[in-house]
């Protein structure tokens, strides 16, 4: 039997040069991002965010998470605006579709490098909101998040290239910050200025990434690796 609850994963991107500037109360943090689910209808129920912490110390601010439909056309809705500013003017008004608050009070405080926030709308207040079928393309509804932050987040992590990192190298030596608290295997790293390095395959000490593959472009010694995805949404729906 089909269970009528289901997760969806969402990992907004973060150019380098955000990653390692500090927002400010009501900047853009992310532009809409695209999710999709399955035609029908849902009601989301809750949501999870698990936070990549600054300079590998957990940071737990609040946000405010905004829903979209996708304009008439199909396209992506107007942007929220310029990230690490404050919000655009409204061109997106008739798309916005829901929100919610993830407040600092959500945020668990047992993990030193990282955090982790529930919140589940059925126990907090018996709501939650419908997304309704909009236009379902190949049996999916596309849907769009886009966060404003509440607070001074800031996703850089000291960890810099020790020397010059070439592209097409399996191994990069970093200095301060220890690797291992800032990221995961999994994780696509950039530096602070966006160049793509590559995904993390292990970190064996506090002085080495290995990638998965090799990494795509070079990087210059003293450089800041970051992490492009540093906030994984993960949106809980009933069906």
């Amino acid at each position: 039997m089909n269970s009528k609850y289901f997760n969806i994963t969402v990992k907004p991107d973060i150019t380098g040069a955000n990653a390692v500037t500090a927002f400010a109360d009501d900047d853009v943090m992310f532009d809409w991002t695209a999710f999709k689910i399955m035609k029908g209808g849902a009601r989301l129920i809750g949501i999870t965010a698990v936070c990549k912490g600054t300079n590998a110390v957990r940071q737990e601010p609040s946000m405010d998470v905004y829903f979209a439909k996708a304009q008439d056309d199909g396209t992506a809705p107007a942007t929220l605006g310029t990230v690490n500013a404050s919000s655009s003017p409204s061109q997106y008004y008739h798309q916005l579709i829901g929100c919610l608050n993830i407040p600092a009070g959500s945020f668990r405080d047992g993990l030193d490098s990282h955090s982790i926030a529930h919140n589940n709308f059925i126990a907090e207040t018996g709501g939650g909101f419908i997304m309704d079928d909009v236009t379902p393309s190949d049996g999916y509804n596309t849907y769009y998040l886009g966060v404003i932050a509440k607070g001074a987040w800031d996703f850089g992590t000291a960890c810099l290239a020790d020397d010059p990192i070439s592209a097409g190298a399996s191994v990069a030596v970093v200095k301060g910050t220890d690797p291992r608290k800032c990221f995961a295997p999994g994780d696509v790293l950039i530096d602070n200025g966006n160049a793509a390095i590559g995904t993390v395959k292990s970190l064996a000490s506090a002085t080495n990434i290995t990638f998965v593959g090799t990494t795509t472009e070079a990087v210059a010694a003293d450089d800041e690796i970051v992490c492009k995805n540093p906030i994984t949404f993960t949106l809980h729906f009933e069906k």
